[in-house]
């Protein structure tokens, strides 16, 4: 009983944080072809800027803390007109946008805000909470030997708060991969 509430006070401390996690901490700009990134020095977490080419090719990565930084600015007045992907990795979400390049000019469009999901386990119950916002989703669980021992998928939700009773697996260590509308998360899963 004292675990089954210590469970739910967990996962509602992590849904109330997701929520109270403002929109856009972490917000992009541009002129002419310099990308500015500003922070949110408040949050004090380490954010990842990543700019791709669309074929997949890194072309700027760059490990920051946003409390030591309050903004950066990436120049790309030397890529060549064309699309490309602007990668911001934070502690509870990732944001990416489309960066176009036409000639002289530079825009950002089509941004996708994915939340990552909060796990946690006690014992042999594993809690996932994920804030979809009506994006598809997948869960699958696999084995060591990489054996599917559990699937869902989910159309369309808003959030999802689920806990699996593990205690009918072998004891091991599992993976989780959560994919969300294709941004793939991969966590650890623990039975005893």
């Amino acid at each position: 009983m004292r675990n089954t509430l210590l469970l739910i006070g967990i996962i509602c401390s992590t849904i109330g944080s997701l929520f109270a996690v403002d929109a856009n901490p972490v917000n992009t700009n541009i002129v002419e072809k310099v990308i500015t990134v500003n922070f949110d020095q408040a949050t004090n977490a380490p954010v990842d800027v990543i700019l791709k080419d669309m074929e997949g090719h890194i072309l700027i990565e760059e490990a920051l803390n946003s409390q030591d930084a309050q903004r950066r600015k990436y120049n790309l007045k030397n890529l060549p007109s064309g699309k490309y992907t602007l990668e911001v990795y934070e502690d509870f979400k990732v944001t990416k946008q489309t960066v176009r390049i036409d000639g002289k000019t530079a825009t950002l469009t089509d941004e996708i805000i994915t939340f990552k999901p909060v796990c946690s386990q006690t014992d042999n119950h594993w809690s996932i909470n994920l804030l979809l916002l009506e994006k598809d989703a997948d869960i699958e669980i696999y084995d060591a030997q990489s054996n599917l021992v559990y699937t869902k998928e989910y159309k369309g939700q808003n959030k999802i708060t689920k806990s699996f009773d593990l205690t009918q697996l072998k004891p091991g260590t599992y993976n989780a991969i959560i994919n969300i509308e294709g941004e793939v998360f991969k966590e650890p899963v623990f039975v005893r």
